[in-house]
């Protein structure tokens, strides 16, 4: 059995913390817009796209497809006032609540197939999928009255893109509306679904501050010398 693929890619990053002049989703990695990496991977896997960007963005990103003549067919939806917002405003691009949805950060450029697989084939029988990694760091939970190691064996960082059946998720939506969650993972398991998850990709790093582009561009170049 195989279901229809869709992805949401939600580009409404400021670039603040980048210390950048532009949105980060679209600063260059070895000369292109961040963005368009992992519109790219989902393309090959087989996804049709919907791009999500804040409204004042939409004419600067068509100017950035003309110019790198950027081929990867896709919807753009508008976004919201909050990460939560703008995964609803893409989901409302996609009308088969029997297909599969995979919702990624534009942010994490370096998306691999084979986890984008590994994730579709697992939400494909479970309902949903998540990439997660070991923390490495040693880890203590620090408040106004206690200083206290965590275990870590039990601590991981979860990663995107997360693979939802498009039923499930709009019915998560719709059960909740706040709109304070960071990942859709958090959202489903809010209103009862339990989540499953999928070894992850440490190469899948989130551009986030100025030195991941340096080391995103490094792990671009082993990806493209095997």
């Amino acid at each position: 059995m195989s279901l229809k693929r869709f992805a949401i890619i939600v580009a409404g990053g400021s670039g603040t913390r980048m210390q950048a002049g532009v949105p980060k989703q679209f600063l260059l990695l070895e000369g292109r817009p961040i963005l368009m990496y992992s519109m790219e991977c989902l393309y090959r896997t087989g996804s049709e796209i919907t791009v999500v960007l804040p409204n004042g963005e939409h004419n600067h990103w068509q100017s950035l497809i003309k110019e790198y003549n950027f081929k990867v067919p896709h919807k753009i939806a508008s976004g919201g006032t909050t990460r939560n917002r703008s995964v609803f405003n893409g989901l409302q691009t996609i009308d088969d609540n029997e297909a599969l949805v995979a919702v990624h950060d534009a942010a994490r450029p370096l998306l691999k197939p084979e986890l984008v697989e590994k994730l579709f084939e697992l939400a494909l029988h479970r309902g949903n999928a998540i990439p997660v990694i070991p923390v490495r760091e040693s880890l203590r939970r620090i408040n106004s009255t206690k200083n206290k190691a965590v275990n870590r064996a039990e601590i991981f960082a979860v990663q995107t893109p997360q693979v939802f059946k498009v039923n499930l998720l709009k019915e998560a939506f719709a059960g909740n509306s706040d709109t304070t969650f960071t990942d859709e993972a958090s959202l489903i398991e809010s209103v009862g679904f339990t989540v499953f998850s999928v070894q992850g990709d440490r190469d899948n790093i989130k551009i986030t501050f100025p030195e991941d582009i340096h080391v995103a561009s490094i792990l671009l170049k082993k990806q493209l010398s095997i």
